[in-house]
């Protein structure tokens, strides 16, 4: 299955999320990490040049998408501080469930 412009953002954030928190492992950040954040960053223009596609995909989801969506998430997504962690899974539920409203503002094409 090819990734959609979605994940593909989302995985942006992850990754440069997971190397962040890595970095601070030791309380503190050098500056080999901090050049393998930016490595990492730079993908954010990605997310901004599909961002049409990346709505696209938000307005096609259904509730099974969603759910399956939310899934990929938690299994891609892991930091050290495991609350924090669930704290985002669940806050990325909320807003999920939240583009459902949002999207239906917008007749779908």
């Amino acid at each position: 299955m090819q990734p959609t412009n979605l994940q593909q953002a989302l995985k942006v954030i992850i990754t440069t999320s997971m190397s962040v928190d890595k970095a601070l492992e030791d309380t503190k950040i050098t500056p080999l990490e901090w050049a393998q954040i930016a490595i990492k960053s730079m993908q954010f223009w990605k997310v901004f040049k599909t961002i049409q596609p990346i709505y696209n995909d938000l307005q096609n989801l259904d509730d099974q998408s969603r759910q399956e969506l939310h899934q990929w998430l938690i299994h891609e997504f892991d930091l050290r501080n495991d609350q924090l962690e669930q704290t985002l899974e669940n806050l990325f539920r909320i807003l999920l469930e939240a583009s459902e409203i949002f999207t239906s503002f917008n007749p779908k094409k």
